[in-house]
């Protein structure tokens, strides 16, 4: 990311976990419309973009944000028929406040939604780190959860390349294909496992299909 030449600096290595938290949130994007620019000269390539995300369902959403600033602001909101949902970084110490707004009636009137506030607790790198383990450890669990699969993996930085495609094309429509990082995992595991079968033939002709996923 130091170079200026590598197109997607800070983006490339923050934002990846923003792509992995909206497909959390709302399954795999359709199409994503980016614009990017560079706004500051102490982080080469650029650091700064906008995008229009389409998902299934005809779900739109918004993604905008920076690393030119000064400033440290992380918030997303949802907005629907049955009421909102908004999720905001902490400004005086970590962890985040959630608040959930729901609509009890049809009539326009607010008077009557129920709100409800959360504190979450900031769970940093230890917590994140401790949750993959148990994913690796658990893997052939059939009630694991699969987030923490190389094909998931590989969708999130397709979200996160497609803004970059975008961007890098002033904006122009980009669709996504799920089905891509599955052949591409599947193309990686056929050839690990060749190279398995290889290294068991020379030695003692015992031959290993194990492909870690």
């Amino acid at each position: 990311r130091n170079s200026p030449d590598w197109y997607g600096g800070m983006i490339v290595e923050a934002f990846v976990h923003g792509s992995a938290m909206l497909r959390g949130l709302f399954g795999n994007p359709i199409s994503v419309s980016a614009q990017t620019s560079s706004r500051t000269k102490h982080i080469p390539s650029i650091d700064t973009m906008t995008a229009q995300v389409r998902w299934p369902e005809e779900l739109h959403g918004t993604i905008s944000l920076t690393y030119a600033s000064t400033a440290h602001c992380f918030e997303i909101e949802v907005i629907g028929s049955e009421g909102r949902m908004s999720l905001r970084r902490k400004e005086g110490g970590p962890g985040y406040s959630l608040e959930v707004e729901t609509c009890c009636s049809s009539n326009n009137n607010n008077n009557n939604n129920k709100i409800y506030k959360h504190d979450i607790p900031f769970g940093g790198a230890d917590t994140e780190m401790m949750s993959f383990l148990e994913r690796v450890q658990y893997a052939n669990d059939p009630n694991n959860n699969n987030r923490n699969t190389p094909v998931e993996a590989l969708a999130d930085m397709q979200m996160m390349e497609a803004c970059l495609d975008s961007g890098k094309q002033n904006g122009v429509q980009v669709f996504l294909d799920p089905q891509a990082t599955q052949l591409a995992v599947y193309s990686d595991n056929q050839a690990a496992a060749k190279t398995e079968k290889s290294k068991g033939s020379e030695y003692g002709g015992v031959e290993s299909e194990t492909i870690l996923l």
